[in-house]
């Protein structure tokens, strides 16, 4: 058996009110929808769960039980939603990062503090190196590299562009000439 959350909602709403109209108004459903929805759920449980007049509603001794299960299950669901948005904001452990030195120091050294002001349980192992490092070997979360990415089993991301100049001084123009380079 599988059911709506929304419709379990709809009935514990519907037995605090006393009434479908003012729950269908909450939940933005027609009348009908929400008539649907209650004997979606009478069916899913193969039961009657409310007493209806045309001025209130009342549950059956069937539709008190499966009251006192939906308020658990609802409660339960919350629960868990509040636990995992916890868990997904909630950032700790050692993250180790390599750069180039030159690419470190004006790319990632200006955020650190920042970076860890955010992330108070986070503890930063930074390796600013020219040496090609092997992430996996040394256990590296996360690899900042300038160039073309070799093929491999890990995943990569273009950061930027990385554009080359070549420069020369005036003076040294002026005695060995210019070439002209086409990009």
């Amino acid at each position: 058996m599988s059911f709506d959350l929304k419709n379990l909602e709809l009935f514990v709403r519907l037995a605090a009110l006393g009434a479908i109209g003012k729950a269908e108004a909450e939940f933005k459903l027609s009348a009908t929808n929400a008539t649907l929805r209650i004997k979606a759920l009478e069916t899913d449980f193969g039961v009657k769960l409310l007493n209806r007049t045309t001025r209130a509603v009342s549950l059956t001794p069937d539709g008190e039980i499966l009251l006192e299960y939906a308020k658990r299950i609802l409660d339960d669901v919350e629960d868990a939603r509040l636990v995992l948005s916890q868990t997904t904001q909630s950032v700790s452990g050692v993250l180790r990062v390599t750069a180039s030195a030159s690419f470190g120091r004006s790319h990632i050294v200006p955020f650190v503090q920042e970076f860890l002001g955010k992330f108070r349980e986070v503890t930063l192992n930074l390796n600013l190196s020219d040496a090609n490092v092997d992430i996996v070997k040394h256990g590296y979360d996360l690899a900042f590299r300038i160039g073309e990415f070799a093929p491999s089993s890990l995943l990569a991301q273009r950061v930027d562009e990385n554009p080359q100049w070549l420069v020369a001084a005036p003076d040294y123009l002026a005695r060995a000439g210019q070439l002209d380079m086409i990009p």
